[in-house]
């Protein structure tokens, strides 16, 4: 991989399952996740690396996001 390729924040994914090159990445990285790395940022950044997708990667629009979803503000519970 070459030095500085970046990370992806993977807290939040949506996609779209229609997609043959997003579901070509979806199943290498569950396989490199389950098989080498376990870790979801190093295995998805050399997923997208080793496919040469990293055109199919967006950075998180909130407004796409609460088109179909309600944020809610996390309340922590009184102890």
């Amino acid at each position: 991989m070459p030095k500085n390729f970046g990370l992806y924040e993977t807290g939040i994914f949506y996609r779209s399952l229609k997609d043959e090159g997003v579901n070509k990445l979806m199943d290498m990285w569950a396989t490199e996740l389950i098989n080498n790395s376990h870790r979801d940022q190093l295995s998805l950044t050399y997923c997208i690396w080793k496919l040469n997708c990293k055109d199919i990667i967006s950075e998180f629009d909130n407004s796409k996001f609460t088109k179909y979803c309600k944020l809610l503000k996390h309340k922590p519970k009184k102890m």
